[in-house]
């Protein structure tokens, strides 16, 4: 697909410089381009879900790849100037987790935890497991972040909002009101983690916090 949208893409530009490209509603275009069938009755064999689903992550992929390599060829030439700094390691390591390239995230947080890093890169490391649907393993790093940075909100609102998603309610509800008293704009997004039913069940769904998942730059 990314090919051929490539070649039409091109296709196009050429022709508008040579004023040969033009839309045609679909009823002239038949009458320039004839529309083609099949002799007799087509066999149409469909591919298995799985090989489909393959294919369509392999596309994307190698589509988001496209779409961020300018962002990491900068970040990993600045990187060839200042090799291992923190900085520019993190931001790689968002820059894939934003983009659902969630193994190489997690390599490069890997590595800088590694190498001695701070809460951020165990808050951010803490992300891509959540996103890869590792809960448990997530919370450690994110507790982790938390008895290192214990005051920063985005590390507090993590730890509460996936203690609730993993029914730990009354962790959660201690973090949140850490984060009210913290910050109370940041809580206002999290207001929901106050809700418990009257038997002490969640009333809101556990995927209702994906959503409210930070990547801290710093």
């Amino acid at each position: 697909f990314l090919t051929a949208w490539a070649l039409g893409a091109r296709a196009w530009r050429d022709g508008l410089r040579s004023r040969d490209s033009f839309f045609y509603p679909m009823q002239e275009a038949w009458s320039i381009y004839e529309p083609v069938g099949m002799p007799g009755e087509p066999i149409l064999r469909y591919p298995e879900d799985e090989a489909v689903l393959d294919a369509f992550q392999r596309e994307m992929s190698l589509f988001v790849s496209r779409e961020i390599s300018p962002q990491v060829d900068k970040i990993q030439r600045n990187l060839e100037r200042e090799p291992g700094d923190e900085r520019l390691l993190n931001r790689l390591g968002i820059l894939y987790g934003k983009y659902n390239l969630l193994d190489k995230a997690e390599a490069i947080y890997q590595q800088m935890i590694e190498a001695q890093a701070g809460g951020v890169a165990y808050l951010n490391m803490g992300n891509v497991l959540r996103l890869k649907g590792e809960l448990q393993e997530a919370l450690v790093y994110y507790e982790t972040a938390y008895l290192e940075m214990p005051n920063h909100p985005s590390i507090v609102a993590s730890v509460a909002s996936l203690s609730y998603e993993l029914g730990q309610y009354e962790r959660a509800q201690e973090m949140f009101q850490l984060l009210t008293e913290l910050s109370p704009n940041t809580a206002e997004r999290y207001s929901q983690l106050a809700a418990l039913n009257a038997d002490g069940s969640r009333a809101v769904e556990q995927n209702d916090f994906r959503e409210t998942i930070v990547w801290v730059a710093e």
